[in-house]
């Protein structure tokens, strides 16, 4: 069986605490694990989503029901190392979507036989030919461009791409374009940043 809370934003950003899980704390949902005995349960984890003591509360929960706890890091996000702890005591398999983020537990002390990488399941797309998407872009032929995809996350490095980017038009490359494709992502520090 499987079990998908979904991820609604707070009402209001409010305090710092994660306050992604609206309506589903991991305690009742570790109930309703128990209600239905599933034998497995998988966490899509998010550090947005949970509390730190709702998530050792209800991981802890699950362990001493003798569940079988997998967990699925799209991120892996060092700032979290007190949620990081606790996923990787824990969760019986971490599924990964990178040999980068596998090397980053595997530092961080997670046993090698504990990891998977299971590769994103978005479809390879063919880009457009150079020309047609630089002109997509309002970019001439010769002019430097740079760019990010993906949810703004302090830990994803952002500030400092647009910091090199400065650097790199204030030098040698003075017409360079910095290209955002990006949106917040669920978490307080998403929306602050």
């Amino acid at each position: 069986a499987a079990i998908d809370p979904v991820w609604r934003p707070p009402a209001s950003a409010g305090p710092a605490r994660n306050e992604g899980m609206q309506g589903l704390e991991l305690g009742k949902l570790a109930d309703i694990v128990y209600q239905h005995r599933v034998a497995v349960v998988h966490f899509q984890f998010e550090y947005s989503l949970y509390s730190l003591p709702e998530l050792e509360s209800g991981l802890n929960m699950l362990h001493n029901g003798l569940h079988t706890i997998i967990v699925t890091l799209h991120d892996l996000d060092l700032a979290g190392a007190r949620w990081n702890r606790l996923l990787f005591s824990y969760a019986d398999t971490l599924i990964v979507h990178s040999e980068a983020v596998r090397e980053v537990a595997l530092r961080l002390g997670v046993p090698p036989a504990k990891v998977s990488v299971v590769p994103m399941g978005c479809p390879a797309l063919e880009p457009p030919p150079r020309e047609e998407a630089r002109k997509k872009l309002g970019l001439p032929g010769d002019e430097v461009a740079i760019g990010f995809l993906g949810f703004l996350e302090p830990h994803k490095g952002v500030k400092e791409l647009v910091l090199a980017a400065k650097m790199l038009r204030d030098g040698r490359y003075p017409g360079i374009k910095l290209f955002l494709f990006s949106s917040t992502g669920g978490s307080n520090s998403s929306r602050e940043f």
